[in-house]
Parts: structure tokens; sequence; C-alpha cells
């Protein structure tokens, strides 16, 4: 999930990209956009983690009736 935001907005490949082409080393591309990088990777993470505790507990309080 967070790959398929990161590529939505732009960030995994155009923006590293960009700052490269405007003379900045490559590691010091990738070091800048590793923030918005992280964030999108939690994101992901949490949105992931809390969608299967509340499908879990779903499928539990189904069960049970």
């Amino acid at each position: 999930m967070a790959v398929i935001e990161l590529v939505i907005m732009g960030r995994l490949i155009r923006q590293p990209l960009m700052d490269y082409a405007i003379g900045n080393p490559l590691y010091i591309a990738i070091l800048q956009n590793m923030s918005s990088w992280i964030v999108w990777w939690v994101m992901g993470l949490a949105t992931t983690l809390v969608y299967d505790f509340l499908f879990a507990k779903y499928i539990a309080n189904t069960m049970i009736d």
C-alpha cells in the first residue's frame, strides 16, 4: 500500500530523479526524500494493522451471532 501511495504521489521515482537532474548527487536526493518515504511506509503499515484488527474483530463478532 505504501508503494502504491509513493508511486501515485510521484515521490518514489519522479522526485529523486528531479532532484538529481538539478544537480544534487543521487545519495543526497535519496536522503532528502527518505523522510516522505518513511511517513508513507508508517501510514501504510498502520492502516494495514488497523484494518486487520478490525476485520478480525468483525469476523469474531459475526461468528458468535
